[in-house]
């Protein structure tokens, strides 16, 4: 009980912080300006060590959120918490222009636990995008003349998401789950216009709401092989804008408009994925394919396109600890997706490999520390793009205490 008092109080703590976390632009990427901004690359437990994978994969130890099956046979009495931060240092390459950004937050808080013999249920709160850009120097021109002005525009904020999962037996083979996800948060822009003498500032605030459906499956297959499959159904999010714009020559408000924002659709989502145990070491690969196409959204200069994307990761584990240093366990990863968003005939690809570790908080609980590293490479430097290289540093405290078991000794 002591290890459940730990991670309650962090809760507590953080929960505080989260909101505050979360408008203090956790990314610096200039691709955050498309769509509802770039999509948190930090995960729970083991799995930012495994670069995102893990479709295939249970989750007894940790939550799973990459399978809403994963749950099924966590052990009664058992009750999992999860609480991340992360640490994000990333730089942008263009011709003849190199800029570095530092930026550190909070990344998740989940908690799960039995709710009778063969179903699990839990809780999971995550930033799901992240925006923070700014442009500089834009060069406009007044309609029907020859006149130009100049603007700036920055733009922060993001979406945050809410998930419920029920995960379920079926036999002694099949797991089966679902999870709705609710997804909430404001994206905010300023543009300030540099006009003759006057300075006008436009304020737009976009609020956005809407939820999704996910259906995952996991099939053991033999002794030691398991293959995961996983639906993300259609759905749209929907918004409201608020603009304000004000000239400093004037010094009042001379235009405020409230109305519904451009709704954004997500497309139908399928992946699977095969794990292998292997006495000591387990191997898994994913594939997923997104069916952007089918949405016909467009965004600034780019539109979205279908997305495939594949994984592989690798786990070493002991199977017999006699020692601390023998319970440490050692995860590595390599990911590719080829992008959602192609601007110019550009798709904007990724690939990220990933290294982790899970450290033991005590020799007799199955508690963990884990520590991830993971390095990312997105876009390409054009007339248009640029390259952008990421480190991520991310720190899970994933807590497994064990609830009404009457001690042997008082």
């Amino acid at each position: 009980m002591r290890y459940l008092t730990k991670s309650l109080v962090l809760v507590l703590m953080a929960t505080g912080h989260f909101l505050y976390g979360q408008q203090n632009n956790l990314t610096g990427s200039p691709y955050s300006l498309y769509g509802l901004g770039i999509k948190n690359d930090a995960g729970i437990g083991r799995f930012p060590g495994l670069a995102g994978t893990g479709i295939a994969l249970d989750g007894k130890e940790d939550i799973n959120i990459a399978n809403p099956a994963a749950l099924a046979e966590l052990p009664l009495n058992c009750f999992l918490t999860d609480i991340g931060i992360k640490f994000l240092k990333s730089e942008q390459e263009a011709e003849g222009d190199n800029n570095q950004s530092h930026n550190f937050g909070f990344s998740n808080f989940a908690f799960a636990f039995p709710v009778h013999k063969g179903g699990n249920v839990s809780a999971v709160l995550i930033p799901y995008t992240e925006v923070g850009y700014v442009l500089g120097e834009i060069k406009e021109y007044i309609g029907g003349s020859q006149e130009s002005y100049t603007s700036y525009v920055t733009g922060s904020g993001g979406l945050n998401q809410f998930s419920l999962n029920y995960s379920f037996t079926v036999g002694k083979k099949l797991n089966l789950g679902v999870t709705p996800d609710v997804l909430f948060g404001t994206i905010n822009q300023t543009q300030l216009s540099f006009v003759g003498s006057s300075v006008i500032t436009i304020k737009d605030e976009y609020r956005y709401s809407g939820y999704r459906l996910n259906f995952g499956g996991l099939y053991k297959m033999g002794t030691s092989g398991t293959f995961g499959m996983v639906v993300r159904v259609p759905s749209k999010i929907t918004g409201q804008r608020n603009r304000l714009a004000t000239s400093s020559q004037e010094g009042v408000v001379f235009d405020e408009v409230s109305g519904d924002a451009d709704p954004f659709r997500f497309p139908l989502d399928v992946g699977g994925g095969y794990s292998k145990h292997f006495r000591n070491m387990i191997v898994n690969v994913d594939a997923s394919y997104s069916f952007w196409n089918a949405t016909h959204q467009s965004d600034h200069t780019g539109r979205f396109v279908d997305e495939v994307a594949f994984g592989a990761g690798w786990q070493l584990l002991e199977r017999r600890p006699k020692k601390y240093w023998d319970r440490i366990e050692y995860r590595a990863a390599l990911h590719f997706n080829s992008g959602n968003l192609e601007v110019d005939g550009d798709a904007i690809s990724e690939w990220k490999a990933s290294i982790g570790l899970g450290l033991p908080l005590h020799i007799r609980s199955a508690s963990r520390l884990n520590i991830s590293l993971s390095y990312a490479d997105r876009g390409k430097i054009t007339d248009t793009l640029i390259r952008e290289k990421t480190v991520l540093l991310t720190l899970n405290f994933s807590f497994r205490d064990i609830w009404f078991v009457k001690p042997k000794i008082d």
